[in-house]
């Protein structure tokens, strides 16, 4: 699947309504993780990453949250694709640097993205925002 067939056009990203939409322009929770056993990816040679990569990225395809979800590894995509992942804050600009053993798996709301390889080997960033289908702002109490 292509990147820009998946992503919500620009001018959809700047018209998210919610019931905090005039406080809240975006917000952002990440949370990494590494594997016991595994050299870090800055350490890995790319065979390791690639393993980690191929053990990794079924299992986050397989949750129910990411059903539909778009995944790739980094180095099937294009410079301009990264860019436009990194200034949508998908990802960050040292995973857009990555290429061979490293990938990306996002659901199709764009509210949920792993960097797998990336500083660690999963980094789940979460970004519930200020949807009206959550209605999240901060905690999940609205505050």
């Amino acid at each position: 699947m292509d990147i820009h067939q998946f992503l919500v056009p620009p001018a959809e990203t700047a018209r998210r309504k919610g019931p905090h939409d005039r406080i809240v322009m975006s917000s952002r929770v990440r949370l990494a993780r590494n594997l016991k056993d595994a050299a870090f990816p800055g350490w890995a040679k790319k065979p390791e990453r690639t393993k980690v990569l191929d053990l990794i990225r079924p299992a986050i395809q397989g949750l129910a949250e990411m059903k539909e979800a778009f995944a790739e590894s980094m180095d099937n995509l294009s410079t301009l694709d990264k860019q436009i992942l990194v200034e949508r804050h998908l990802i960050s600009r040292e995973h857009a640097a990555k290429s061979a053993g490293s990938g990306l798996v996002l659901n199709r709301d764009e509210t949920l993205c792993f960097m797998i390889n990336e500083e660690d080997h999963i980094r789940m960033q979460a970004l519930p925002g200020f949807t009206a289908e959550t209605g999240l702002v901060g905690d999940r109490s609205g505050r």
